[in-house]
């Protein structure tokens, strides 16, 4: 059968936190991991990338046959991003910057972590 994209709270994900010009493909988007983030661009994680206006976004993975590229763009409305900057970010967050949840407004209730 055909696989669809899927992302997974089992993936890791990182944040480009500067603008990026959507008209980068594949091989730009993947430069960008290499030479700015530092990072192997085929490594499995999902790279996100979003662009000055904030009502685009694309999420750059490779699978075990090569480059994924998810594109989404608003009609209307903008993507946030989190405030910190940080680089790396769970499933659970991607999804609700997908989904146009607030994240400044989110609070996550304490929990047991092992290790």
């Amino acid at each position: 059968g055909l696989a669809m994209i899927s992302f997974t709270p089992s993936m890791k994900y990182y944040l480009y936190a500067h603008t990026t010009d959507m008209r980068k493909g594949f091989r730009g988007l993947s430069g960008i991991v290499r030479n700015e983030l530092d990072r192997d661009p085929s490594d499995g994680s999902v790279y996100i990338f979003i662009n000055r206006r904030r009502d685009k976004i694309k999420l750059l993975e490779c699978d075990r046959t090569g480059f994924v590229l998810y594109y989404k763009s608003l009609e209307s409305g903008t993507f946030e991003f989190p405030r910190d900057h940080e680089l790396a970010i769970s499933w659970d967050r991607l999804w609700m910057i997908l989904e146009g949840i607030s994240l400044s407004s989110v609070r996550q209730r304490k929990r047991y972590i092992q290790g």
